[in-house]
């Protein structure tokens, strides 16, 4: 049930999909909907019917691919790179980088793995400053765009590499 209940929050809350498609796909009105979305009515008093056919829209859509993060590899890859960078400016000077301890761990596992990175870097808040308060917004900012749908431990493929890369090049100057 509580699986249920996120897959309707992901797809009410999180999701790009529009209230007219949902009503579209589950015959449910678009100002039920609108109800629902802004938090007028609360989800867990919704009907039971309701709450059915949510989860078949949520279901249908995800099987289409209409939901979901298409890029979640890339996400990842950003979100590590991140850390890295934010690491290399608290961490001592002969401590471990965040790249060199965590790098095969983080493809295989990368919530779990980024918990403890994540971690790491809270014990050092005496040290941030500007840059780091910028790199916590890009952590927010990434996590929001992962979704509590993709964040998980399913291994990552090939495509996170490419995330990383990408964002190291692009915090280079901050």
């Amino acid at each position: 049930m509580q699986e249920a209940k996120r897959a309707i929050e992901f797809l009410l809350f999180e999701s790009n999909v529009s209230n007219y498609k949902i009503s579209q796909e589950t015959g449910i009105s678009q100002p039920v909907l609108a109800k629902y979305s802004k938090g007028v009515s609360d989800i867990e008093n919704m009907t039971f019917g309701n709450a059915i056919k949510l989860y078949d829209c949520y279901l249908k859509l995800k099987g289409e691919k209409v939901l979901g993060n298409k890029d979640r590899d890339m996400l990842f890859g950003k979100l590590f790179a991140t850390a890295d960078v934010f690491g290399s400016g608290v961490f001592e000077k002969d401590k471990y980088s965040v790249q060199n301890k965590y790098m095969e761990k983080f493809q295989k596992k990368p919530m779990s793995t980024f918990v403890k990175i994540h971690e790491d870097l809270m014990n050092y808040t005496h040290k941030f400053g500007r840059k780091e308060d910028i790199l916590m917004k890009q952590f927010d900012e990434i996590v929001d765009e992962i979704g509590l749908e993709s964040y998980d431990d399913r291994p990552l493929g090939d495509k996170w590499l490419l995330g990383f890369y990408k964002q190291r090049h692009d915090l280079e100057n901050i």
